[in-house]
Parts: C-alpha cells; sequence; structure tokens
C-alpha cells in the first residue's frame, strides 16, 4: 500500500506544494483509522451477532465515538487566546478528524507542553495500539467460545412469546434473536439522545455556539434515522430469500400487500423509540424556549419576537420525521423484493434515498428565498431543514415575508408534509405488492 501510495505523495508535494510532513502525517493518521476500522469490523464479527446486527452495531459504534469525542472536546475547550488560537483538549487525540485538523493547520492551535496534548499525532497512534490491543483480546476472546450463544439458548429451551395480532409485524420488530440485546441498544440510544438534547437545549440559550450543536444534533439524527430504516429494510425480505424461509410464507394464503404491510409496520415497531427521543428533543427544546426565553442572537425583526417562528420549526419537524422515516422503510422494503443479495438491496436503496432526500433538501433551500410563502411552505415539508431554521431565523426568514405570514406557512407544510411522505410511502410499498410475485419468480429462476 506505501508503495502504491508513494508517487501519488510525491506528486502532492511537488506539483501541490503540500509539505511533506502534513503528507506524512495524514497518511500516518489515515493508516491508523484504517487500522483501528478493520480491527473493530473483525471484533463485531467475532461476536457472532449477525451480519446486519454486527454492520448496524459497528456504524452505530462509530458514529457515536466521533460524535461525542467532538462534543466533549468542543464544551470542554477554553477560550482563545489573544492571537486568536484554540486550546487542544484531552479529548482531541481520540478523534482522527480533531487530529488531522490540528497537524494541517497548527498555526490555528495553541502550542502545549502537555506531552498527551502538545503532540496529538503521537496521542492518536498510541490510543491506535491500545484500540488494537483492545480489539485482538476481544476478538480471541469470542472466538474461543464453544457455541454460538444463538445455539446455545435454543438448545436449552425457552418458553413461547405471545404472538401480536399481525405475526409478521410481530416477527420483524420481536421475533428475531438477540431481541433483548437490540431493545437495550435502542432504548439506550434513545435515552442518550433525548438527555443530551435537552441538556444542550437548557444551555443552548445564551450560547450561541451551543444553538448550531443543537442544529447539527436534530439534522444529523435525521439523517442518521432515515439512513438506518432504509438500511434495515433492505435486508427484510432479501434476508428471507437467504434463509429460504420466503418460500414457506408464499405457500400461505397471505397477500403479497399484507406481508410487506407487516414487514413495514414491525420495522416502524422497531425503531420509534429513536424517533420518538428526536421528537421528545424537539419539543423539550421547545418548552424550554418558552420557560427561558428565546436564544438572544436568532431574532430576524426588532419589532416581531422570533420565538413563534422558531416553535413553529421545531414543531413542524416534530410532525414529518415519522413520515420521513416510513418512506426510508418503504424504499428499503421495495429494493429488497427486487435484489437477490440484501448487499445490492442496501448499496441500491441507500443511494436512492440520498439522491432523493439529499437533491430535494438542497433545491429546497436554494429556492425557498424566491417563493415567499409556499418556499416556507416547502421548508415546512422537509424535516432536514427544519432544525436549522429554527436557530437561524434572520438567514432563512425570505426578506418580503413576515415572520407571522412564515410561522403560518411553516405549521401548514409541517401538517401536510407529514401526510404526503406517508403517503409517499404507502404508494411505495402498493407498487412493489403489484409487482410481488412476479418479481420473486424471476429471481427464483421460474420464468
Amino acid at each position: 500500500l506505501v508503495l502504491c501510495t508513494l508517487p501519488a505523495l510525491l506528486l502532492l508535494r511537488v506539483a501541490g506544494g503540500v509539505p511533506m510532513q502534513s503528507i506524512l502525517a495524514s497518511t500516518t493518521i489515515a493508516m491508523c483509522v484504517a487500522a483501528l476500522a478493520a480491527a473493530g469490523a473483525v471484533l463485531f464479527a467475532a461476536a457472532r451477532i449477525g451480519v446486519r446486527q454486527a454492520i448496524v452495531a459497528y456504524l452505530v459504534c462509530a458514529a457515536a465515538g466521533l460524535a461525542v469525542t467532538w462534543g466533549l472536546d468542543s464544551a470542554t475547550a477554553p477560550a482563545m487566546d489573544a492571537a486568536g488560537r484554540r486550546s487542544l483538549t484531552i479529548f482531541t487525540p481520540l478523534n482522527p478528524f480533531l487530529v488531522l485538523d490540528a497537524q494541517l493547520n497548527p498555526g490555528s492551535t495553541a502550542p502545549s507542553t502537555h506531552w498527551w496534548i502538545g503532540a496529538p499525532l503521537r496521542s492518536f497512534v498510541l490510543v491506535t495500539i491500545a484500540g488494537l490491543l483492545v480489539c485482538w483480546i476481544g476478538a480471541m476472546v469470542l472466538a474461543t467460545r464453544t457455541a454460538n450463544p444463538v445455539i446455545r439458548r435454543r438448545e436449552t429451551g425457552r418458553p413461547p412469546r405471545p404472538i401480536d395480532r399481525h405475526p409478521i409485524a410481530w416477527r420483524e420488530s420481536s421475533g428475531r434473536p438477540h431481541a433483548l440485546v437490540a431493545d437495550i441498544v435502542r432504548w439506550s440510544v434513545s435515552a442518550l439522545l433525548f438527555a443530551g438534547g435537552l441538556t444542550l437545549a437548557i444551555l443552548m440559550v445564551d450560547d450561541p455556539l451551543l444553538q448550531r450543536v443543537v442544529t447539527t444534533l436534530l439534522v444529523a439524527a435525521a439523517i442518521v434515522l432515515t439512513l438506518i430504516a432504509t438500511f434495515i429494510a433492505a435486508s427484510a425480505v432479501a434476508r428471507e430469500r437467504d434463509d429460504r424461509t420466503l418460500d414457506l410464507l408464499l405457500t400461505t394464503p397471505l397477500e403479497p400487500l399484507d406481508y410487506l404491510r407487516g414487514k413495514w409496520l414491525g420495522l416502524a415497531m422497531l425503531l420509534w423509540p429513536p424517533v420518538a427521543a428526536v421528537i421528545l428533543t424537539a419539543g423539550a427544546t421547545i418548552v424550554v424556549w418558552m420557560a427561558l426565553g428565546e436564544p438572544a442572537t436568532t431574532g430576524a425583526d426588532a419589532t416581531a419576537p422570533a420565538l413563534p417562528f422558531m416553535t413553529a420549526a421545531l414543531g413542524a419537524m416534530m410532525l414529518t420525521l415519522p413520515g420521513l422515516v416510513c418512506l426510508g422503510i418503504a424504499i428499503g422494503l421495495a429494493w429488497s423484493v427486487r435484489s437477490r443479495r440484501w448487499t445490492t438491496a442496501a448499496t441500491v436503496s441507500l443511494s436512492l434515498t440520498v439522491l432523493l432526500v439529499g437533491g430535494a433538501t438542497g433545491l429546497v433551500w436554494a429556492i425557498h428565498d424566491d417563493l415567499g410563502g409556499f418556499g416556507m411552505w416547502l421548508m415546512g415539508t422537509n424535516p432536514l431543514l427544519l432544525p436549522v431554521l429554527a436557530t437561524s431565523t434572520a438567514a432563512a426568514l425570505p426578506a418580503n415575508l413576515a415572520i407571522e405570514s412564515a410561522t403560518l406557512s411553516l405549521w401548514i407544510g409541517g401538517a401536510m408534509g407529514g401526510v404526503l411522505w406517508c403517503l409517499a410511502a404507502l404508494v411505495v410499498v402498493k407498487t412493489t405488492a403489484q409487482s410481488f410475485t412476479m418479481t420473486v419468480r424471476r429471481l427464483a429462476g421460474l420464468d
């Protein structure tokens, strides 16, 4: 790998004028990140919790680690010095992006004599070595287990679980192995998300930096939930095909629409705790603003307070986010039916979700300022843009639109947006059900 990348590094040095020290530091950080990522993947594979569960847990842990270290670094960083340079914290060497920023922009950070903070690259290498040792020991311990814990539990037996009124939805939401572990993870992540959002909402009133942190948290939570919903749904039917259980289901009188509706309902039941946590965080932020007053830097008009507009933005997000997650589930289900393997379904459905939702978000943000009230209505239908409106009222509000009209447009857009996202999801599921039998027969080689 080093021999292959050496010509490219020399080209950057000669043609691009990049200092060799920066090139070597960036390469070292990239190699450390690759080693940690590979070691973590091996650790989760050795845990034998299933392919889908391992991938989801791996991505969630990686994203949570980066977000937590970045948040702690931002929260504990002292004020800038007289030269406008920021000081590093003990959490900086734990995040590769923060280490990379410190290496590429040495003039923006204040020097330190502390052995841990003064050389963040060296500290990150030590963290990488420690992480590799932990992953190696953990993988060895997990790999020496005598048998799969699922098999051992089946040998000992367990009492039968009560089946809900819809067996497909029950099976998808709670009838899988490791249901208890999945429930603990879902509820723990949801509780941490709500507690962190509530804490930031209380502290953000007089802190512009924390206002941006809350905005980033809500937008990132909406994006991650939509992508996770699409990813999980993409393996729902393809996994049945791999396990040879889809053929058994097709021999029953179950209709394709009922089958897909059950899958959709089960996945929605599986994801409702984190979705509810985001909604409760937005609602708690509204309550905090009403109790403590609007943030001082978001007023758009001296004669009209911005608090009703900010409340409408977060309220519209609470109404539209469940519909967007349902649409992500529907897209994942559609491509899970059409794909022979779940990896193909996940790749295509995630790409399609990013293209459709991301393209619509960028288009609405680009044109909303020229459309007046209709532009605010469009903004109200998109849960990815609404947190930005809540903390950037002056920048997002069109100059020719009164704040009262914008507030009403947001409420109308939020109410209609939630319905429209759900209707789009229903259309996708019904369209998939119409071609379900033909698609399944084609993938089975019967046509």
